[in-house]
């Protein structure tokens, strides 16, 4: 049985979605085409969608219109089952995981996670936390990105793996993709543009998570996640500026001399000090205030020994998404 809370959830996005996407088009399009284009009939076909209002994913209103004719029954076929095979075996997979690594539980039972004596043991429950919220995503909006591409319909993609993750910026644009062209359209979009100042582009990050930080529920552990991205988020827009400034490259060039792969690990382990807290900052969102708490604090306090290795591993991580991208 599926819980009400998240068809209503799904439904009340869609139904803000259609609203404010009309408002936003209302201002460039003729009325007559505007009745057409946001008819009670589109908006009950948008907003009651099965396939995406049961668990998402959450497609924009100008996805939804963006319907293509059928052009070859038997392949869509066979795309429909080989997508549908993918998200069961992933299924499968999270199942067996589950069996086996109790994950879930520890997730929600502090005294489980204490259990656990080694520090890097720790940061597996952390990283595998993660791998198997993103798990769960991969199956349940694939379900839904399957049919709706058998449908005709343009969905977002599927989300992307947190390993392949190392600016969490990217972890806001390919996690899930429809929820962030809500935000950035109508919310970051309407208060400020590429050129705006920096105080202002500030203003409208912080409006937006505030936004994030309503939309999930108003408790302590999703304020803490929502401070914590945004303050990752800022601390990377200055890292970026700060690499891009020319004195940085003169510096880097004249005193340390190194060179182009030198530089490119230097920015990776500096990088990395932003990486860190923001990956961490996922356990409040997953697990809540106590285990974030004991995670991130255990990242922190227990010896420079120990932030040194976390140190490593997280950049060992950064090259390989670095790599990964630039292949693909």
């Amino acid at each position: 049985m599926v819980p009400i809370s998240n068809v209503d959830g799904c439904y009340t996005f869609n139904k803000k979605y259609f609203s404010l996407q009309r408002i936003k088009t209302s201002k460039s399009c003729p009325r007559k085409d505007l009745q057409n284009l946001y008819s009670l009939k589109n908006f009950l076909g948008y907003t009651l969608y099965f396939p995406c209002l049961i668990y998402g994913p959450f497609m924009g209103y100008q996805r939804y219109n963006r319907i293509t004719p059928k052009r070859n029954e038997r392949n869509d076929w066979k795309l429909l089952i080989w997508e549908l095979l993918r998200a069961l075996s992933w299924w499968f997979l999270l199942q067996t995981a589950s069996h086996y690594l109790y994950l879930h539980y520890m997730a929600r039972d502090l005294m489980a996670v204490k259990a656990v004596d080694t520090v890097f043991g720790l940061h597996a429950i952390g990283y595998f936390m993660g791998q198997f919220f993103f798990l769960f995503y991969i199956v349940t909006y694939g379900l839904g990105i399957a049919f709706a591409r058998y449908d005709g319909f343009d969905p977002p993609n599927k989300p992307r793996c947190i390993g392949r993750i190392h600016f969490y910026s990217d972890m806001w644009k390919c996690f899930d993709e429809g929820l962030y062209e809500f935000l950035f359209t109508h919310i970051y979009a309407e208060l400020c543009e590429k050129h705006s100042p920096v105080l202002q582009k500030l203003f409208a990050t912080a409006s937006t998570f505030s936004f994030v930080f309503v939309w999930h529920g108003c408790h302590v552990f999703v304020l803490i996640w929502s401070i914590l991205n945004f303050a990752c988020l800022v601390g990377e827009k200055v890292f970026k500026y700060l690499i891009s400034c020319p004195s940085y490259e003169n510096f880097v060039n004249s005193k340390l001399k190194l060179q182009a792969n030198g530089l490119q690990r230097l920015n990776a382990a500096l990088a990395t000090q932003v990486f860190i807290p923001a990956a961490f900052s996922n356990v409040f969102f997953i697990s809540g205030q106590d285990v974030g708490e004991y995670l991130i604090k255990g990242a922190y306090t227990n010896g420079w020994w120990n932030y040194t290795m976390l140190t490593f591993c997280s950049y060992c991580f950064f090259q390989c998404s670095q790599v990964l991208l630039q292949i693909k």
